[in-house]
């Protein structure tokens, strides 16, 4: 099988994000010892270091000019969610109604939390899409704001790597000394809480300060006699697990894989032995299947679709797409990331955690796509027809990979 990918593919990442969220650490430093591995304290001493990020002005201002719903601003006081029914009183619902009742909860010990903030406040989300395309992960951001002498939550571990960055005030954290579950993944956390005899490093993050916590290290924090805001950059990282499960699920094409175990083998010790070979021959087989190249390619695509900007003009080009001509001109779109591959039996177009799969034959008509600035369909090279030309970009259009930049004619 042969391939062809799109000029992003081949860019080196110069991690300029991470190296500005980590300063003074190097990145190498930090990717060495402590990914994954252990927390990282970093004491910078420089409290307007996240200004141009957020600021505790931004907060109040975005509190007051945006609307106040679950699950966008939750609250929680002492390890429990406060109902968001508290809010509610005999009046009319109002956003200033709903401001003050929230900012009474706040007065009285609650930690406001603004969930998915990078989606609402443009400096989070370039901070969040830059370091998603450098660490070929999704990342989410999430503003906790707690009154002074107050906890949001008990002790507790993510399944997930988070960065936490504290841009007002000051909260004191207690992390353990070891992780309670290495590398969690969503199951694992029900299984193993957190044990508060381990011993713990007990620090406080000052305005400016940053800390790096690995997924399974139990830990928590409480505001003192300041208040606190920081900002938490969740990393959800794809794992060797997700790449085999992707595998396996595309492997459930196979005629053999679909067929089901023989009747009677949980009962009959002679049926189960026999299922035992097969299943041995089936992994025989699915191993020597395996692309190692193949299955790293397709994970950079999901990784990638993490740091992407979403397409502006898809629905308009969806009312387009149905009455195209050999004259109306069409773009790829240059945000979207891609690649390409051939066989004998497919030409197969991956973008966006897809795949859009065509015959073998239009194969010429499918790299110049992905080469050409802008064209019209009636340029497209390899023989296709009027009906085939029209199906082709029709279909590219709908799928989100060509853009129409005039149907006028």
């Amino acid at each position: 099988m042969t391939s062809i990918h799109s000029p992003k593919t081949v860019t080196n990442s110069l991690f300029a994000t991470i190296s500005w969220l980590l300063a003074p650490v190097e990145p190498e430093h930090f990717f060495r010892n402590h990914w994954e591995k252990q927390p990282l304290i970093i004491d910078r001493d420089c409290t307007t270091y996240y200004e141009s990020v957020l600021t505790l002005d931004d907060i109040d201002k975005i509190l007051a000019s945006g609307s106040i719903r679950q699950p966008a601003i939750t609250l929680v006081k002492n390890g429990k969610t406060i109902p968001f029914g508290v809010l509610h009183t005999n009046e009319l619902i109002t956003q200033p109604v709903l401001h003050d009742a929230l900012l009474e909860q706040y007065r009285q010990g609650a930690t406001v939390i603004l969930q998915f903030l990078h989606e609402r406040w443009q400096p989070l989300d370039e901070l969040s899409s830059n370091l998603a395309n450098e660490l070929s992960a999704g990342l989410q951001a999430t503003v906790y704001m707690t009154p002074r002498n107050a906890k949001g939550f008990a002790s507790h571990y993510d399944d997930h790597d988070v960065f936490v960055l504290q841009v007002a005030g000051q909260k004191c954290w207690q992390i353990d000394q070891q992780a309670t579950v290495y590398l969690p993944n969503p199951k694992d956390l029900e299984k193993a809480p957190p044990n508060t005899k381990r011993s713990r490093r007990k620090f406080l993050l000052q305005q400016g300060d940053c800390v790096y916590i690995p997924r399974g290290w139990a830990h928590e924090a409480a505001s003192t006699d300041t208040s606190s805001a920081h900002i938490t950059l969740g990393v959800n990282s794809l794992t060797w697990a997700d790449v085999l499960r992707r595998a396996v699920e595309n492997a459930s094409s196979d005629d053999l894989l679909r067929e089901s175990l023989p009747p009677g083998f949980a009962t009959d010790e002679a049926t189960l032995s026999d299922a035992e070979r097969k299943l041995a021959d089936h992994l025989r087989k699915f191993i020597g299947s395996l692309d190692p190249a193949h299955l790293v390619n397709e994970a950079a695509l999901i990784a990638r679709r993490a740091g992407e900007i979403p397409s502006i003009g898809r629905i308009p080009d969806l009312e387009l797409a149905a009455s195209i001509s050999d004259s109306t001109r069409v773009r790829r779109r240059l945000e979207v990331d891609h690649r390409i591959e051939y066989d004998e039996a497919h030409s197969v177009l991956y973008f966006r955690g897809k795949l859009v799969t065509f015959p073998p034959h239009v194969a010429p008509a499918l790299e110049f796509t992905s080469s050409a600035v802008e064209f019209t369909p009636a340029e497209l090279p390899g023989g296709l027809d009027h009906d085939g030309r029209m199906v082709f970009v029709s279909r590219l259009i709908e799928e989100g990979f060509l853009q129409v930049i005039d149907h006028s004619s």
